[in-house]
């Protein structure tokens, strides 16, 4: 009898223990439970004061909480709460209190003029507190940050820059010239050469970024382009295709013509499609097509050119496509919405050299021995310089400059053919690039 009393006596001990144990993990596990976040005290800046989206703000206020700080940070959000800048992150190194007297400092130069708000946010391991405060951004103005100008140097390209009124030599390129570009998005500067390869430089450094290779495997000339916009490269392969490359080198998307006989040259972009001309492979007749933005082949026309001059936003609906047949300049309208090709009236017996198109629907021309302006508007032709030999021209959009390269010379000239001064280089100019601080495009 008394051998199961002590058992029963056992067993409630035991119940008790556990009981009294589960009880203390309980109350442990309660104290470690946190609900209270931290609180966050902005006192600058205040609701609605102003920067610029190149900007810093001295942040300043109180972070607390009743445990521990474990990290906290500052962004820039809009209005859907999408953070448009980089987040910059600090250790609260576990503090229950801190005081804020930071520089935040944010760079986003393609945003636009409108109402943003700084986020602090903070955490405490457990949970999180954001605190915004209503900004205001002001969009930085466009710039010309540096005229790049490409020298022919006996099979080596050389690059040099126009900046301030002085001439700079940057670099050299070990590459026949085939096509010079920039990226003015990403401040890079491209060397498509004749054998093939694809070259970016940082336009500040003059470092290579990445290269491309095998741009032309089996064509004895090389006529391909490259063209910057939307943040993208786009550049012609030869097995009848438009590679699109993005900021690290990689290719990102493909416009394929679907035959590998043509050589595609001078792209452009038109109601977010991608136009180019294609060489035949045997011949330089050759026919203009277009694509869709995600790639798809749209349609093409065959034109009877040998030499492509320029592809031109004619009006909202249609293109103005450029060249040469022999020594006469022709000249086509292309519609893509309706499929519509025609030839442009009133055109010169005479070879283009060169051409560009302002923002007022002229098109300035080149030939062997002047430059004109076809004005789009009521198809007349206009003298503009005479006397100028075998000239490349190249057009500052936003400051309204024309750059006339002839030989080893440079010289600009206002939209009314004013002279406004010339620069002389070592050896033949053979290219004219604008890098700007930020895309024309947007």
């Amino acid at each position: 009898m008394e051998t199961n009393n002590n058992n029963i006596a056992n067993k409630l001990e035991i119940k008790n223990i556990l009981y009294t144990t589960l009880l203390v993990i309980l109350f442990f596990s309660c104290k470690k439970k946190d609900d209270n976040p931290p609180v966050i005290n902005i006192t600058y800046p205040i609701d609605n004061n102003s920067f610029s989206t190149i900007d810093s703000i001295l942040v300043k206020g109180k972070i607390t909480d009743d445990k521990k700080i474990v990290s906290y940070s500052f962004s820039i959000v809009d209005a859907q709460m999408k953070i448009v800048c980089e987040t910059e992150t600090y250790n609260g190194e576990n503090n229950k209190s801190i005081n804020l007297n930071n520089d935040f400092f944010f760079s986003n130069i393609y945003l636009p003029t409108g109402q943003y708000y700084l986020l602090v946010s903070a955490s405490d391991g457990t949970n999180t507190t954001n605190n915004y405060t209503k900004i205001t951004l002001q969009a930085i103005n466009t710039e010309l940050k540096k005229v790049i100008v490409s020298l022919d140097n006996n099979q080596t390209t050389d690059i040099y820059k126009i900046d301030s009124g002085q001439v700079k030599f940057l670099f050299s390129s070990l590459v026949e010239y085939q096509d010079v570009d920039v990226n003015s998005d990403y401040q890079q500067i491209m060397i498509l050469s004749k054998n093939g390869s694809l070259k970016s430089y940082d336009a500040n450094s003059y470092n290579i970024t990445w290269e491309k290779s095998n741009l032309n495997n089996y064509y004895t000339n090389y006529f391909a382009r490259i063209k910057n916009f939307r943040k993208t490269t786009y550049v012609g392969y030869n097995f009848g295709n438009i590679k699109a490359i993005n900021k690290y080198g990689t290719i990102t998307n493909t416009y394929d013509a679907n035959n590998d006989a043509f050589l595609p040259s001078d792209i452009c972009e038109f109601n977010n499609e991608i136009f180019t001309y294609f060489f035949t492979k045997n011949t330089l007749s050759g026919e203009v097509a277009y694509f869709y933005e995600t790639g798809n082949f749209h349609n093409y026309y065959a034109l009877n050119l040998d030499q492509i001059i320029g592809i031109f936003a004619y009006d909202e609906t249609k293109i103005l496509i450029l060249g040469n047949i022999g020594d006469s300049a022709k000249a086509y309208t292309l519609n893509p919405e309706n499929n519509y090709l025609d030839n442009e009236d009133n055109f010169i017996s005479a070879k283009i050299l060169s051409a560009f198109k302002d923002d007022a629907n002229n098109i300035y021309f080149a030939t062997t021995d002047k430059i004109q302006r076809y004005s789009i508007n009521n198809k007349a032709i206009y003298s503009f310089i005479n006397n100028i030999n075998n000239a490349l021209l190249f057009y500052d959009k936003l400051n309204q400059i024309i750059y006339v390269a002839s030989g080893n010379q440079i010289k600009l000239y206002n939209k009314n053919g004013i002279l406004i001064t010339s620069y002389t280089f070592i050896s033949t100019v053979i290219d004219i690039d604008f890098l700007y601080n930020k895309s024309l495009d947007l």
